[in-house]
């Protein structure tokens, strides 16, 4: 059986693109169209600011448990967001979500993208000699290496996205307020009404958990 929706994961691997959207935007809007032109409903949306090479993401491994629970797809923009290691990517392929790849299509086989996953995770691989390669030269030229602002750009990354949080949660607490209001007291309560009165998560989503409302009031 097909499934009939889908949880959409973005991926970019600087900070810097993290916080102003560029990249991941592009990546959400090409998922958002793939879902509505196959007839998916988006229940959730991840995004996450992590290298490829990495293998332990949170937010793939909580948009993985969320497809599996609701025998839905994982939705990503291409396959190298889903990693640049082809056995990250032949690991979720194993698993219990179907993965569609919304630049290859719906009807793309497994072999399609697990040669995409070859492409990317060799890109990978030159992307890291050629970084090495000019690091070597950059010293044996005497040039100072590293950001000194390094830490500033990390704190303003997180900075953004702290901001970014309490702003959706006091846009969101006056709805919550009247559900409570009207006597609805447990978390999955609340989440059940938010989601039945069409109140959009903070990734996009149209289904709320008991997770994202208790991340919510803490910061109401």
């Amino acid at each position: 059986m097909q499934p009939t929706a889908a949880v959409i994961y973005c991926r970019v691997s600087t900070a810097g693109q993290g916080a102003t959207g560029l990249g991941m935007d592009a990546q959400m809007a090409r998922c958002l169209a793939f879902c509505d032109s196959e007839g998916l409903d988006v229940l959730d949306t991840f995004r996450e600011v992590e290298s490829g090479t990495q293998d332990d993401r949170p937010m793939l491994a909580e948009a993985l448990t969320l497809a599996r629970s609701r025998r839905a797809a994982l939705v990503v923009a291409k396959v190298d967001r889903l990693g640049r290691r082809l056995s990250t990517v032949v690991r979720v392929l194993d698993g219990r979500a179907p993965v569609y790849v919304a630049e290859l299509g719906r009807a793309a086989s497994r072999l399609v993208v697990e040669i995409q996953a070859v492409i990317a995770s060799d890109e990978a691989r030159r992307i890291s000699d050629r970084t090495r390669a000019a690091l070597a030269q950059a010293k044996e030229r005497g040039t100072q290496l590293g950001n000194p602002r390094w830490a500033e750009s990390i704190d303003g990354a997180r900075a953004a996205r702290m901001s970014k949080a309490d702003r959706f949660a006091a846009s969101v607490m006056p709805a919550i307020d009247e559900i409570k209001a009207a006597g609805v007291a447990t978390l999955d309560g609340i989440a059940n009404c938010l989601t039945a009165r069409g109140v959009r998560t903070s990734r996009g989503g149209q289904e709320w958990n008991a997770k994202q409302v208790s991340r919510v009031l803490a910061r109401g």
